[in-house]
C-alpha cells in the first residue's frame, strides 16, 4: 500500500468537509446552522461542489471559516479526497449537506482525539422526529465479520465501534493521507466503512462519541441518491438499475477486500437475498438480477486486478 507523508501539522484544529451535489437549498441551510458551531481562529469549513458553483445568500457566504470550491466532475470519493488535500486542519470533519448540528457536535469529535490511540470518530446520528430507540449499541455490531451490517449511530454510549457512518465521521488528518485517502474504487457506498476498517487494521481506534451529535434529513433527491434518468417510465427505470448497480459493485468490492473464504461468500449470498428479493413485476426481477450479475463480475475484477486504488494527497 502507497504510503503519502503527510504535511507538517497547521495552526487549525478541524476542517469540516461537506460535499455536495445537487443540494442548493439544503446546503445553504446546513451552513446556516452550522455556522455559529464554527470558530475561525481554529477551524473552517469546506464545501465541494460537484456542479459549477451557484450564487450563495449573503448570510451563507458569512459563515466562519467559509471556503467554496467547485469541481468540474461528480463523484463522492474524489470530492472526499479533494477535501483532504485542501484541509488545513488537523481533524477533517465529513458532514452531508443536509444535516441540522446539535450543541457539542465539534467539540465532541474533537474531544476524543484526546486519547492518541484514536484515529478516527463516529458522531451520533438521529433521525428527524424519531426517538432513539436503545440506549445501548446492537452487540452484533462488534463481530468483526459482518459487524458494520448491525451498526447504530443512535444510542448514547461511547464504544471503539468498526464504522463511521459518512454524514457524521472524522478522522486525524495524518493517517488519512498515511492511507492514500478514500480508496477510489469505491464510487457511492461504502467507502466510510471501508477507510474505518482500514484505520482499525493499521492500529487505531475508531471511537463512536456520542456528544458528536447531528440530525440527518436525509433530503430525497440529489447526492448520492441522484440518478441521472430520461423521461418517460422505462427512462426511470433504467436510472434505478444504473444506480442499483454502482450501490451492488461499491457494496461487493468492499466485501471481496475485507473478507476471505466462507464469510465473504456467505455476505454475498446475503446481499443477493437482500437487494434482489421478490418482485411483483417479473421484468423487474430480471432487471435486478442482472444489475447484480453484472456489479459481482465488475467488483471481482477489481479486487483481482486493481485491489486498491490510493489517492495521492499531495498539498
Amino acid at each position: 500500500m502507497a504510503q503519502v507523508q503527510a504535511p507538517t501539522p497547521t495552526a487549525l484544529q478541524y476542517s469540516v468537509v461537506i460535499v455536495t451535489y445537487r443540494r442548493h437549498e439544503p446546503l445553504c441551510d446546513t451552513l446556516r446552522a452550522l455556522g455559529p458551531h464554527i470558530d475561525p481562529a481554529v477551524g473552517e469549513v469546506l464545501v465541494i461542489d460537484q456542479l459549477p458553483p451557484g450564487p450563495l445568500p449573503a448570510d451563507v457566504l458569512a459563515t466562519p471559516g467559509l471556503r467554496y470550491v467547485s469541481l468540474d466532475r461528480p463523484g463522492m470519493v474524489p470530492a472526499r479526497n479533494d477535501g483532504i488535500r485542501r484541509a488545513r486542519g488537523e481533524i477533517v470533519l465529513f458532514l452531508d449537506d443536509d444535516i441540522v448540528p446539535l450543541p457539542g457536535l465539534i467539540d465532541g469529535h474533537l474531544a476524543a482525539y484526546r486519547d492518541p490511540a484514536v484515529g478516527g470518530v463516529a458522531g451520533r446520528i438521529l433521525d428527524p422526529g424519531v426517538e432513539p430507540a436503545a440506549e445501548q449499541p446492537d452487540p452484533r455490531s462488534f463481530d468483526s465479520r459482518r459487524g458494520w451490517e448491525y451498526a447504530t449511530f443512535d444510542h448514547t454510549t461511547p464504544a471503539d465501534v468498526l464504522t463511521a457512518r459518512g454524514c457524521n465521521m472524522s478522522f486525524r488528518r495524518e493517517i488519512l493521507c498515511r492511507l492514500g485517502g478514500f480508496d477510489r474504487n469505491i464510487e457511492i457506498f461504502r467507502d466510510d466503512t471501508d477507510m474505518s476498517l482500514r484505520v482499525i487494521a493499521g492500529g487505531w481506534k475508531v471511537r463512536f462519541a456520542p456528544a458528536a451529535g447531528l440530525v440527518h434529513l436525509s433530503t430525497p433527491s440529489g447526492g448520492t441518491r441522484q440518478a441521472k434518468t430520461s423521461a418517460g417510465y422505462w427512462g426511470r427505470e433504467w436510472g434505478i438499475y444504473r444506480q442499483s448497480f454502482r450501490h451492488y459493485r461499491d457494496n461487493l468490492y468492499f466485501l471481496f477486500r475485507h473478507l476471505r473464504g466462507p464469510a465473504r461468500w456467505s455476505a454475498v449470498w446475503r446481499a443477493y437475498r437482500g437487494y434482489v428479493g421478490l418482485s411483483r413485476w417479473p421484468w423487474r426481477l430480471a432487471a435486478k438480477n442482472a444489475a447484480f450479475g453484472l456489479a459481482l463480475l465488475h467488483a471481482t475484477r477489481m479486487a483481482r486486478r486493481r485491489r486498491y486504488q490510493p489517492c495521492v494527497l499531495d498539498e
